[in-house]
C-alpha cells in the first residue's frame, strides 16, 4: 500500500504544479479576479495588472516549490517509510491547503464569483488519503 500512497502525492503534486503554471503564465487578474473587480466597479488599469501579475507569479513560484518538496518527500521520505515525511507533508498540504481552500470558498460565498477553492481542497483530500494510507 505504501506505493499507492507515493502515487497519490504525486497526482497531488501534480496537481499543484497544473495551478502553479496558471498563475505563472495565465493572465493578469485571472478570470475570477477580473470578474469580482468588474462586479465591485474597479476598471483594471495596467497598473494594477501589473501588481496581479506580480502576485499571481509569486504564487506561481511558491506552488511550483511546494510541489517539488512534496514529490521528494514522498519518493524520498514516505517511499522509505520514514513517518516524519509522511507526518511534516500532512501539515504542511493541511496548512496551505486547508486556508487555501477556507479562502477562497469564503471570497466565492461573498462575491458569488466561481473561486478556484474546489481544486484545492480535492489536492488536500487526495494528500490526506495518501497520509492514512502510509501511515496504516
Amino acid at each position: 500500500m505504501l506505493i499507492v500512497s507515493v502515487v497519490l502525492y504525486l497526482v497531488a503534486s501534480i496537481g499543484l504544479v497544473i495551478l502553479a503554471l496558471k498563475y505563472l503564465f495565465g493572465p493578469a487578474p485571472t478570470d475570477y479576479h477580473s470578474e469580482i473587480l468588474k462586479r465591485a466597479g474597479v476598471q483594471v488599469d495596467p497598473a494594477l495588472a501589473r501588481v496581479t501579475g506580480a502576485l499571481n507569479q509569486v504564487l506561481g513560484s511558491a506552488l511550483l516549490a511546494f510541489a517539488v518538496l512534496v514529490s521528494a518527500l514522498a519518493l524520498f521520505g514516505v517511499g522509505a517509510r520514514l513517518f516524519w515525511a509522511n507526518a511534516a507533508l500532512l501539515i504542511a498540504v493541511l496548512i496551505l491547503g486547508g486556508l487555501a481552500t477556507r479562502v477562497a470558498y469564503g471570497l466565492e460565498q461573498q462575491t458569488g464569483v466561481r473561486t478556484p477553492w474546489r481544486p484545492a481542497a480535492a489536492l488536500t483530500g487526495i494528500a490526506v488519503v495518501a497520509f492514512v494510507v502510509a501511515a496504516f
